[in-house]
């Protein structure tokens, strides 16, 4: 179902609930005003007729010493002398009449608030899709010019020859062909409408296949002890939340990475722990990404820099 007709329903189902309570409450304090109303009314018309100044009994109402009601009229008092009668239904045309009349005005508002509630939903649906669209646009062009880059830089290394350094140079090529992939994958997905809504994930099994795909660089250990966790999450952000942060620990580890998954006493948390090598450090671009994940994530993060760099990550 599309997102402007889900709004439409709950925007109905909203107000027809919503109208139809106030509907009834106000039936229901109306007639208890209009019986009140008719008891003071009966307890005036029958005073002046007892007074005998010749009042005019409302065509409504009945006064007679007969116990017999007229047609179309029932009893409502007995004064021990007279019976007054009132004619049957009065109330309930009274109260059709007031109900006819608050159901004309509620319809036109619903058809007022449902025009305008179309053209703002309308209207803000394809500014997102344009914005979708440019989006898409900006970030395929992109992809492309990095692909015709790196195309050409292995065909650069490739006529080099070999060295340790062109080796190292040779694997970060590698490594960022390898997230080139990654990322359009990520737009395949997006534009076919997957990975947009939250999913149940295998944290144990998410933090395997990333830390088994990433090199290791040498004298680095990496110790991991997972708890099987799940969590519901949207994938594409918990992919990229996992790997910024494992990434980052493997790339300024000096000797030892830890990452630690458990249930935690109320929601699953993800420890990544490692020590620091002297003189690194990096923009800070991905930490910043983390915590913009966390946040659409409605999860918690926090860092601790020391001997050690500590990332706990609460979902």
């Amino acid at each position: 179902m599309r997102f402007e007709t889900r709004a439409f329903t709950v925007l109905v189902i909203t107000l027809v609930i919503g109208l139809s309570m106030i509907n009834f409450l106000s039936v229901l304090y109306l007639r208890l005003v209009l019986e009140e109303s008719l008891e003071g009314e009966i307890d005036r018309v029958y005073r002046l007729y007892t007074l005998g100044s010749g009042v005019h009994v409302p065509d409504h109402l009945r006064i007679s010493t007969n116990p017999v009601p007229p047609e179309g009229f029932r009893v409502v008092r007995y004064t021990g002398k007279h019976f007054i009668f009132l004619r049957e239904g009065y109330l309930r045309d009274k109260l059709r009449n007031f109900s006819v009349f608050i159901l004309m005005w509620e319809a036109l508002l619903v058809m007022v608030l449902i025009v305008i509630f179309q053209r703002v939903v309308v209207r803000y649906v394809r500014r997102e899709g344009e914005v979708k669209d440019i989006t898409g646009i900006l970030l395929l062009a992109l992809t492309h010019r990095i692909g015709n880059f790196l195309s050409v830089q292995k065909v650069n290394l490739e006529l080099l020859g070999g060295s340790p350094a062109l080796e190292r140079l040779k694997e970060s090529v590698r490594r960022l062909e390898r997230d080139y992939r990654k990322t359009l994958d990520f737009l395949e997905d997006l534009k076919e409408g997957h990975g947009l809504e939250p999913e149940r994930i295998d944290l144990k099994e998410a933090v395997e296949k990333i830390v088994s795909s990433m090199p290791v660089r040498e004298g680095v250990r990496v110790k991991l002890r997972l708890s099987r966790v799940y969590i519901y999450a949207n994938p594409v952000y918990t992919d990229i939340l996992l790997t910024s942060l494992i990434e980052n620990a493997l790339r300024y580890a000096r000797t030892k990475v830890y990452i630690k998954v458990c249930g935690g006493t109320n929601r699953p948390v993800l420890v990544i722990r490692n020590d620091v090598r002297s003189h690194t450090g990096g923009s800070g671009m991905g930490l910043q990404i983390v915590r913009f994940i966390t946040r659409r994530m409605g999860a918690q993060v926090r860092y601790r820099i020391k001997d050690h760099f500590t990332a706990v990550v609460r979902f």
